[in-house]
Protein backbone atom coordinates (compact mmCIF):
# COMPACT_ATOMS: atom_id res chain seq x y z
CA UNK A 1 0.00 0.00 0.00
CA UNK A 2 3.18 2.38 1.07
CA UNK A 3 4.56 1.43 -2.16
CA UNK A 4 1.38 2.45 -4.40
CA UNK A 5 0.91 5.83 -2.72
CA UNK A 6 4.71 6.49 -2.95
CA UNK A 7 4.50 6.11 -6.64
CA UNK A 8 1.64 8.22 -6.56
CA UNK A 9 2.95 11.05 -5.08
CA UNK A 10 5.98 10.20 -7.96
CA UNK A 11 3.50 10.60 -10.83
CA UNK A 12 2.03 13.61 -9.21
CA UNK A 13 5.28 15.68 -8.72
CA UNK A 14 6.18 14.92 -11.96
CA UNK A 15 2.74 16.27 -13.26
CA UNK A 16 2.88 19.09 -11.82
CA UNK A 17 6.56 19.93 -12.85
CA UNK A 18 6.17 19.00 -16.41
CA UNK A 19 2.99 21.87 -16.35
CA UNK A 20 4.62 24.41 -14.74
CA UNK A 21 7.86 24.88 -16.59
CA UNK A 22 6.81 26.05 -19.71
CA UNK A 23 4.81 28.94 -18.24
CA UNK A 24 8.48 30.08 -16.73
CA UNK A 25 9.90 29.50 -20.06
CA UNK A 26 7.42 31.59 -21.67
CA UNK A 27 7.99 34.52 -19.18
CA UNK A 28 11.94 33.84 -20.03
CA UNK A 29 11.06 34.85 -23.96
CA UNK A 30 8.63 37.56 -22.85
CA UNK A 31 11.24 39.47 -21.01
CA UNK A 32 13.95 38.71 -23.74
CA UNK A 33 11.99 39.72 -26.74
CA UNK A 34 10.31 42.76 -25.40
CA UNK A 35 11.61 46.37 -26.90
CA UNK A 36 14.12 44.62 -29.56
CA UNK A 37 14.36 44.64 -32.79
CA UNK A 38 14.86 41.95 -35.24
CA UNK A 39 15.73 42.95 -38.78
CA UNK A 40 14.87 40.50 -41.88
CA UNK A 41 17.08 40.86 -44.76
CA UNK A 42 15.67 40.19 -47.98
CA UNK A 43 18.05 39.70 -50.66
CA UNK A 44 16.40 39.96 -53.83
CA UNK A 45 15.20 43.20 -55.63
CA UNK A 46 12.47 44.93 -54.54
CA UNK A 47 8.94 44.36 -55.65
CA UNK A 48 9.84 40.85 -56.73
CA UNK A 49 7.68 37.58 -54.82
CA UNK A 50 10.50 37.47 -52.13
CA UNK A 51 10.10 40.73 -50.98
CA UNK A 52 6.28 41.13 -50.92
CA UNK A 53 6.47 37.86 -48.95
CA UNK A 54 9.68 39.12 -46.47
CA UNK A 55 7.80 41.95 -46.25
CA UNK A 56 4.53 40.64 -45.41
CA UNK A 57 6.03 38.10 -42.78
CA UNK A 58 7.42 40.94 -41.07
CA UNK A 59 4.33 42.81 -40.96
CA UNK A 60 2.51 39.53 -38.68
CA UNK A 61 5.83 38.11 -37.24
CA UNK A 62 5.48 40.09 -33.91
CA UNK A 63 2.47 38.51 -33.04
CA UNK A 64 3.79 35.03 -33.04
CA UNK A 65 6.85 36.06 -30.68
CA UNK A 66 6.61 36.44 -27.02
CA UNK A 67 7.21 40.07 -26.11
CA UNK A 68 6.00 41.15 -29.54
CA UNK A 69 9.41 42.75 -30.88
CA UNK A 70 9.92 45.28 -33.42
CA UNK A 71 10.47 43.34 -37.04
CA UNK A 72 12.31 45.38 -39.79
CA UNK A 73 12.50 44.32 -43.45
CA UNK A 74 15.51 45.39 -45.00
CA UNK A 75 17.48 44.81 -48.64
CA UNK A 76 20.70 43.26 -48.73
Amino acid sequence: MIAIMHRLAVALIAAIVLCVSPAFAQNAQNDFYRGKTITLVISSSSGGGYDIMGRTIARYLPKHIPGNPRVIATMK
